[in-house]
């Protein structure tokens, strides 16, 4: 702005000093004058404008700070859930790949005799699990995708079912909390407790709970604020949203 308008007067001072050569070859004193008053006049009138515009700018940008700051916090979101999805993918896959490890094994022992114990495996995939529900859990809910009852949400003017939906996520952000403190509460034990298969300690185990939990809790804040400032949902998720719903009541209805 400031370099804009430091362009302007350059451009005006020029185009000044050749009307005053102009006019003094001619012999116009007077006209040089009122030319000089009728630019810095202008001059002034247009930085007046872009202040005006300026200051409206701000005012606008101003009104919906409080919007705009939570548009930016649910971007961050979206990025830590997105990474956090594909840890919960890699945790089923992990799941599948050692379950049928195990499966594997006994399959071989029954038919060929081979002793070959992977006792590791099925324990491996009992914590892979773990970590996939918790953190599959958590972006569950960040994409609205937790079991709920919505047929009084539905059914009941939208200002009410604003306030009831907000009510809702308060009330599982209550439920996270309490999992976030159980969940310190046995990385603490775990620290002192061992797996028996693979001898590590139960705290790596636990940890994965207590990071789903506080992921949960950060989704679930985030929403409540949402209903609170009554801001839509994002394209994606409010197109998800309506094929859920088409989904919905195409199984409802009758063939």
């Amino acid at each position: 702005m400031k370099q804009r308008c430091s362009r302007l007067r350059a451009s005006s001072w020029t185009k000044r000093l050749i009307i005053e050569r102009l006019f003094r070859a001619l012999g116009y004193k007077n006209t040089i004058n009122r030319a000089a008053c009728g630019m810095n006049s202008g001059l002034s009138k247009r930085g007046d404008n872009e202040t005006k515009q300026q200051q409206g700018g701000s005012r606008m940008n101003g009104q919906p700070s409080s919007h705009n700051k939570f548009r930016a916090w649910q971007r961050i979101m979206t990025s830590i859930n997105s990474v956090a999805e594909k840890c919960a993918g890699l945790f089923l896959l992990g799941m599948v790949i050692s379950i049928s490890i195990s499966v594997f094994a006994r399959l071989l022992y029954t038919y060929t005799g081979v002793p070959w114990s992977v006792p590791w495996a099925e324990e491996l995939g009992r914590y892979m699990m773990v970590g996939s529900v918790f953190i599959g859990g958590a972006v569950a809910a960040y994409h609205l995708r937790l079991i709920g009852v919505d047929v009084f949400i539905t059914a009941i003017p939208e200002r009410i079912a604003r306030w009831l939906r907000f009510l809702a996520h308060v009330l599982t952000l209550a439920l996270a909390l309490l999992l976030v403190w159980k969940s310190i509460q046995l990385i603490q034990l775990g620290l002192r407790q061992w797996s028996p298969a693979m001898e590590v300690p139960m705290a790596y185990v636990y940890i994965l709970m207590g990071i789903g939990c506080v992921l949960m809790c950060a989704n679930t804040f985030t929403h409540a604020v949402r209903e609170l400032l009554n801001v839509d949902l994002p394209r994606q998720e409010s197109v998800e949203m309506e094929e859920a719903m088409e989904i919905k009541n195409s199984m409802g209805s009758p063939l």
